[in-house]
Order: C-alpha cells, then structure tokens, then sequence
C-alpha cells in the first residue's frame, strides 16, 4: 500500500478528511510542546515553515521557531500555513522513539532522527532531535557530528547517545527525575539510531 493511501485510510478510520488532518501537522508544531513528536520530527529534518500575516509572507527554519515551552518565535498575528519536510537522497531511514509510563501518555523522553549512508554503510548524514528533555525540542548536534563518518556497532550507538543527552539537565517532576530522563533519553537515542540505520540499510 502506497504511502497516500496509507494517509488516506487512517483519515478515514479517524473519522477525519485528509484536509483536516494535514491541518494538524501545522497546528500541533505551532503548538510547542517540549514533548510533542511532530515539532521534534520538524526540527530535526530541518523543515521549512512559511508563515502568514497581514504584513505579507515569510518562511522560518524550524531551528528558530522554538523558543521555550509552548512558545514560538510568530508574532501574535502571525500563523504558519505550511510545513515544508526535505527528501534526503539514497540510502536513508528514519525513525521517532519515545519512553512514556502508559501508552499514549506524554514521553518522558524521546529522539527523531535520520541517517543517511553510503555503499559501505558509512553514515554520511545524520539528524538527531530530542523530547522531552528540555523546555523545547533540542538538537543533538554533537552527537550527529560524532556518528558522521563511521558505520557504528551496538556499543557505538550506545556512546552516542550518552553523547547526545550529556550536557542536558533535563527537569524533574511528579513524573520522573532529570536523572530518569537523561538515562532514558541517552538509551531511546541509540535504539532509535539503531531503527534508522537499519531502514536505511534497506
């Protein structure tokens, strides 16, 4: 089944037009949410954002929309009509992991990411973005310069994603400690890494 067609069948189990649904991916990055899948998915794939107000049109890179918790960079009249999300070429695969207390709860923690490789399996690209470890989606950019270049084993994606979470400290709360959250995050980076590295291995 084709990707469109997968779209359209889950618009339909939902009870929703493909109209509306798409209305949403808009709507919940605008919305902020530290914890959010889509503004993380956004930051991380490097999206492009065109915004509308009465002063005319403008287009924002999702790395300067977020400024905090539920906050944005828009102006109060402003709104964002579209998301625009880059193809990466080639060998490329992706994946969203996330740790919750309940399925559907909130993710405590939580990465997107995308990888891209050569012949060899040498990743030539990567993209990791975190949730739920700050007061915003974060971009992992040390972490993504550390795996560029090699074809990691377990145990590398392992230091990865300690990397990744290693100068975060993430808040504590009625639902875990920071301590719990940096754990967890360092673990879901890797596992997620490991997803996409083997989609993208095909």
């Amino acid at each position: 089944m084709s990707p469109m067609k997968k779209t359209l069948l889950l618009a339909a189990m939902a009870g929703l037009s493909l109209s509306m649904m798409l209305s949403v991916i808009p709507i919940t990055i605008a919305h902020a949410d530290p914890a959010g899948e889509l503004p993380t998915v956004a930051l991380a794939l490097d999206c492009e954002l065109d915004v509308v107000s009465t002063a005319g049109t403008r287009t924002v890179a999702a790395s300067e929309l977020f400024a905090g918790t539920w906050e944005t960079t828009l102006g109060p009249e402003e709104l964002l009509t579209r998301v625009r999300f880059p193809v990466w070429p080639g060998r490329s695969g992706f994946a969203v992991d996330e740790v919750a207390r309940r399925y559907g709860d909130f993710a405590l923690a939580g990465v997107a990411c995308g990888v891209e490789l050569d012949a060899d399996g040498v990743v030539l690209r990567a993209a990791i973005a975190l949730l739920g470890l700050g007061s915003m989606p974060l971009r992992a950019s040390a972490a993504e310069a550390a795996i560029v270049g090699r074809a990691p084993s377990a145990d590398g994606l392992s230091e990865i994603g300690r990397l990744a979470v290693a100068d975060l400290e993430p808040t504590t709360d009625i639902h875990a400690s920071g301590e719990y959250r940096r754990a967890v995050g360092a673990h879901v980076v890797a596992r997620g890494l490991g997803t996409a590295l083997a989609r993208a291995a095909g």
